[in-house]
Parts: structure tokens; C-alpha cells; sequence
């Protein structure tokens, strides 16, 4: 019960981020979140790693976050560059 609680909390949370970003952003974040969580359900059995759905949302945010924002400072970096 407790589970399906942060669960429903976690794709509350989830869907407002979404709707709260401009159209190109969104276009970013949702596939890069929903790809994160995919792989992760895929690729943590594969080494014998057993993470609950919610562990399993919350790491995918963190990626996704990450991933985000590595884009963004490499992209300024460039610009900065001129290239």
C-alpha cells in the first residue's frame, strides 16, 4: 500500500515536470526519463542489482537530471568555444 502511495506520488511529480516544461524541453526530458527507467529495468537484473519501482523512478530522475545537465554546461562550453 505504502508502495503504490510514492508510486502514484512519483508519477504526479513526474507528470507536472512534464507539463511544466516548454514543448523543446519536454521533447528532451520525457523520452530521456522513460529511456533511463526502461534501461534500468533491464539492465540492473542482468547484474543481479534488484531495485524496487520506486527506487527505480527516482534513480531514472536523477539520470535524467544529470544527463540534462551535462548537455546543458557542454553546450554553453561549446558555444563559449565557437565551435
Amino acid at each position: 500500500m505504502y508502495a503504490h502511495h510514492i508510486l502514484r506520488n512519483t508519477f504526479r511529480f513526474i507528470t507536472t515536470i512534464c507539463a511544466a516544461l516548454k514543448p523543446d524541453q519536454q521533447y528532451r526530458f520525457c523520452p530521456s526519463y522513460a529511456l533511463a527507467v526502461a534501461t534500468q529495468f533491464a539492465v540492473f537484473p542482468t547484474f543481479g542489482l534488484r531495485v524496487g519501482v520506486v527506487e527505480n523512478l527516482g534513480l531514472g530522475l536523477i539520470f535524467t537530471a544529470v544527463s540534462l545537465a551535462r548537455g546543458y554546461l557542454l553546450r554553453r562550453l561549446f558555444d563559449r568555444l565557437h565551435f
